[in-house]
C-alpha cells in the first residue's frame, strides 16, 4: 500500500498576503464549531480577519476589508490566481465545499453563517 504525501504546512501559510507581521490573519466561523457533520458549500468556515493573532473564533464582526492598490505585485499575483477582476477591497472566505472566494464589502451581508439544524 503506498503513503500519501502531504506537502508541509509553514506558518506562512495561514497569514495574509497582504499582511508582512507574520501572525495569522484568518478567524474561523463560531457557528462551525463542534460540528461533526459535512458543512453545506455556501456556509462560510474561514476568512480574512482584520485583526492579527493564532486561534481567532467569530464572525462577520471580525471581517477585513483589504484593499489593494491595482497595478501592483501582490494585486497582479492575486487576480491571476484567483481568477478575480476587482480585488481592490475585500476579503477571501473559505466555504463548507472547500473552495475560497474573494468577496466585496457590499456582499458580506450575503454570507451564511449559520449551518442548518437538522
Amino acid at each position: 500500500m503506498q503513503r500519501e504525501r502531504f506537502t508541509p504546512v509553514e506558518k506562512r501559510n495561514f497569514c495574509s498576503p497582504a499582511t508582512k507581521s507574520g501572525e495569522c490573519h484568518y478567524a474561523l466561523n463560531k457557528h462551525v464549531i463542534g460540528y461533526s457533520t459535512i458543512i453545506p458549500d455556501d456556509v462560510v468556515i474561514l476568512f480574512e480577519s482584520k485583526h492579527a493573532g493564532w486561534n481567532q473564533i467569530g464572525g462577520e464582526e471580525l471581517m477585513a476589508t483589504t484593499e489593494y492598490q491595482p497595478g501592483s505585485w501582490l494585486y497582479l499575483r492575486l487576480a491571476k490566481a484567483t481568477g478575480a477582476k476587482n480585488l481592490s477591497r475585500g476579503c477571501y472566505v473559505c466555504f463548507g465545499g472547500g473552495h475560497v472566494e474573494w468577496v466585496k464589502p457590499e456582499e458580506y451581508d450575503t454570507l451564511r453563517w449559520q449551518v442548518p439544524q437538522n
